[in-house]
């Protein structure tokens, strides 16, 4: 999609679609502010009611069904199922709350998008106009007392450092999506220089979690587009030449990052990332490091006891969110807060059931995948997408075991995006 014809697209935007657009908009610019997040829940609350009572009611639109809402039932079920073991009513009630309110987000979202047949650039575009304003807006007034540095990190509005850059490697994911699918050199260089500033971004929060997602997304993409390539190409001696011409300047690439991390600030931080990963495989455990990287070791701790939590209470787990209300039964001297990891988190609050549930849900978005890039005769550019929802969806997997997500309205988005479109393309093919 060139700029004018995004351009035109947005010139007939319906009341619905802004309200869409704007609750995109809102996710990432407002949740995290005081008071932002009860904003961006009342403009998705009004995008419902609009549309049931506006394109449902009156204009009797087609309502679409998708099989990936029964498992979000499902998990819907176990999270109020999970209630009769809560310690905490008051906690287990505001979580349940918000999963109603992203399970309804959810449903709206996809027929939305089905119904006005939005197209996915100018969602990818509106993700990355968001982040792009958010991180400019940190970076801008940075120095200023205010709520967009936490502990000297940046964060933005949305008041936490790894959430801003969760954004930034979605952000980066799809921005190559569209430099891939772009013919323009001007807009490649564009892509470039916005891609760079959302990589500085992604350093000046300093998260962990950014610095392993953004490497994680360029193997997980380059590989799958590899395997593409590979079992398409004529010349194979040519194409695996090519590969490893690709792999050496990736190399070389990431060379000169660490070199210029090394220059830099945020050296501090990449060493406690390089402790952090040594920690999470097991290779050096001495108190010595538990006692220079804290955190990493809490969050080992939360998953070993964790997991006992969960074997204690296997079929309903101890009520959403109660993981913080119940960690001092297991670890005495943990402070109350959630896992840190989103597998523990969902199986030791809503036990095996809404564990089932929610994994299940990601099986049935990523077998659809495969199921539709199977089709022999589809576009490279619709293939180029689903790489891109793949790698999405297998970074997610990884990036779970240190983030929590299942109730973060930035990933019920993508799971719309990803379940809306591939079924598009299914569609397009009578597959």
């Amino acid at each position: 999609m060139t700029l004018q014809e995004l351009r035109k697209q947005l010139s007939r935007v319906s009341v619905t679609e802004l309200l869409f657009y704007l609750y995109i908009f809102s996710i990432i610019t407002l949740s995290g502010m005081p008071g932002g997040n009860l904003l961006s829940k009342l403009i998705g609350m009004a995008m419902v009611f609009y549309f049931v009572v506006y394109d449902i009611l009156r204009n009797d639109r087609k309502v679409f069904y998708f099989r990936e809402m029964t498992a979000v039932f499902v998990f819907v079920v176990a999270g109020l199922i999970s209630g009769f073991a809560a310690k905490d009513q008051s906690i287990y009630l505001l979580k349940l709350v918000t999963i109603f309110q992203l399970t309804f987000f959810f449903f709206v979202g996809y027929q939305i998008i089905r119904i006005y047949n939005i197209s996915i650039e100018v969602v990818f575009y509106l993700i990355i106009f968001s982040t792009v304003i958010v991180f400019l807006q940190g970076m801008v007034f940075s120095q200023t007392a205010s709520t967009h540095l936490v502990d000297e990190r940046l964060s933005t509005a949305q008041g936490n450092a790894n959430a801003l850059a969760n954004f930034g490697a979605f952000s980066f994911l799809f921005l190559t999506y569209i430099f891939t699918n772009t013919a323009n050199k001007f807009h490649k260089v564009l892509i470039l220089l916005i891609a760079g500033f959302i990589l500085l971004g992604i350093l000046e929060t300093e998260s962990r979690k950014g610095m392993i997602l953004v490497p994680i997304i360029v193997f997980v993409y380059v590989t799958l587009q590899s395997i593409h390539g590979y079992k398409t190409t004529e010349n194979k001696r040519n194409f695996l030449l090519k590969l490893f011409l690709l792999f050496l300047g990736l190399l070389a690439l990431l060379a000169t990052v660490i070199f210029f991390i090394t220059q830099t600030q945020y050296f501090d931080r990449f060493q406690q990332l390089s402790r952090f990963i040594q920690l999470q495989s097991g290779n050096n455990k001495s108190a010595f490091k538990h006692i220079i990287d804290y955190s990493t070791y809490e969050r080992r701790q939360f998953i070993k006891y964790g997991l006992v939590m969960w074997k204690n209470n296997f079929w309903i787990g101890v009520g959403l969110d109660n993981f913080r209300s119940c960690i001092n039964e297991y670890w005495i001297s943990s402070r109350q807060t959630y896992s840190h990891n989103n597998y523990v988190e969902i199986l030791s609050t809503t036990g095996i059931i809404g564990g089932m549930a929610y994994y299940g849900f990601y099986y049935l978005i990523i077998a659809n995948i495969f199921q539709v890039i199977k089709i022999e005769n589809i576009t490279e550019k619709e293939r180029s997408l689903l790489h891109i929802f793949l790698t999405g969806m297998f970074s997610l997997l990884i990036a779970e075991m240190v983030i929590i997500t299942y109730y973060m309205k930035f990933f019920w988005l993508i799971y719309i995006l990803l379940i809306v479109y591939t079924n598009q393309i299914k569609t397009k093919y009578n597959a």
